[in-house]
């Protein structure tokens, strides 16, 4: 069964492809292009703050252990994330809180223990 000739016009010009069958060939698509940072800065060492903005990072290992920086260094299986709003985010390994980047005030303020109660304030 071949297509009719109006087919094979609107095929052409949408840069379709047919087979001798008659079947349309439908080109893959193409993966978007995200772009990539390395994990690590020129120096060799492991990147602490993202390229773009210098928020902080912290890097978990296979799936569910959160590691800062220095105790990632030399682990296999890292994704990097950065570190938004979490002030609460340990290291699984050396259990030193990791950076936030916006939550930082937040966490200031919670435990600035001021005994001015003025009421006129």
């Amino acid at each position: 069964m071949t297509p009719l000739a109006s087919d094979l016009a609107a095929a052409r010009r949408n840069r379709d492809r047919w087979t001798k069958e008659g079947i349309r060939v439908v080109p893959r698509a193409r993966p978007p292009r995200t772009p990539t940072y390395p994990d690590r800065m020129p120096d060799g060492s492991i990147r602490r703050f993202t390229s773009i903005g210098s928020y902080p990072i912290f890097y978990v290992q296979s799936g569910h252990r959160a590691l800062c920086p220095g105790c990632a260094d030399g682990v296999e299986d890292l994704t990097r994330h950065p570190n938004w709003e979490d002030p609460a985010l340990y290291c699984d390994e050396c259990e030193q809180r990791i950076e936030s980047a916006y939550a930082e005030d937040e966490a200031d303020t919670d435990t600035d223990n001021t005994t001015d109660k003025d009421p006129d304030r």
